[in-house]
């Protein structure tokens, strides 16, 4: 049996570890909800970072290209030739016209892929990401931060919580329910208001992560449905094969609904291969 010393010092255990867990509960970073659930409607590029993310940024990156050849803002040639290996690949020479009708990310688009080199190809391209790789990899990713940032502004998107805050309130969230446990098997009843509220951290802290904003749970959900939507369609019309291509939707299906991608697909997968590696020196 506990002497009245040790009671003591266990109450106020388990009132310190209480306090503390009440006080990170009380200042958790929580989202406001936003009243709006309505769908935005997005450019292509945009719909395609929501619901494929960053890792299928070339997809949208050529879904981009292709819209500025098809606007007359840039042209291409095709320039074949022999790799140090003695075998043939197809390069694509990419020439600047205007940019005239570009929003302010696809100028931001259009001007990074002519600032990579005074004369960019997609033989270029391959050779820069494997000279310049992390340095390479940080110029695309500049392009990459203004859509997510964007996504924060139109509030499809929640900002990431501090990690370390992260962990801090999950670990003492589990110290809690361990502690609590402990005193309660004490027979310290009161330790299982403190096990209650480290439960209550957890799921807190839990429940926050991926989760999004209402507007962009509706979004989300639209641009689910379209990408769906134009996987059964019989015909693309207007922007539909621009989004097609930024939700990566295989060239085959898009070539049955677009004839007009057709003379764009070897670019395509050129283009795709400089930007994620796959072209043989």
């Amino acid at each position: 049996m506990c002497s009245p010393l040790s009671n003591g010092i266990i109450f106020i255990i388990n009132a310190l570890f209480l306090i503390i867990s009440i006080y990170l509960f009380l200042i958790f970073p929580r989202n406001e909800k936003s009243e709006i659930k309505d769908p935005l409607k997005l450019p292509y590029y945009m719909a395609g970072f929501l619901i494929k993310g960053k890792n299928s940024a070339p997809d949208f990156i050529i879904s981009s290209l292709i819209k500025f050849i098809e606007n007359g803002n840039i042209k291409i040639d095709r320039n074949d030739y022999i790799n140090s290996r003695g075998k043939e690949r197809i390069n694509y020479n990419i020439y600047a016209d205007n940019s005239n009708n570009l929003d302010k990310e696809e100028k931001f688009l259009y001007d990074l892929i002519f600032s990579l080199d005074e004369n960019i190809s997609t033989r270029k391209i391959n050779n820069l990401r494997i000279k310049e790789g992390i340095g390479f990899n940080q110029k695309f990713s500049s392009y990459l931060d203004i859509l997510e940032e964007n996504a924060y502004e139109l509030n499809l998107l929640y900002k990431a919580i501090d990690r370390k805050k992260f962990f801090i309130y999950v670990f003492m969230a589990i110290v809690d329910v361990l502690v609590g446990a402990v005193l309660a098997n004490k027979g310290l009843y009161p330790a299982y208001v403190l096990i209650f509220f480290g439960f209550v951290l957890l799921l807190s802290s839990l429940k926050l992560l991926g989760q999004n904003p209402p507007v962009g749970m509706a979004t989300y959900k639209y641009y689910r449905d379209f990408e769906k939507e134009l996987n059964e369609k019989d015909n693309f019309h207007g922007d539909d094969i621009y989004y097609a291509l930024a939700f990566a939707m295989d060239l085959e299906k898009i070539r049955d609904k677009d004839i007009n991608i057709d003379k764009y697909i070897s670019f395509i997968e050129i283009l795709k291969d400089s930007l994620v590696g796959k072209i043989g020196f």
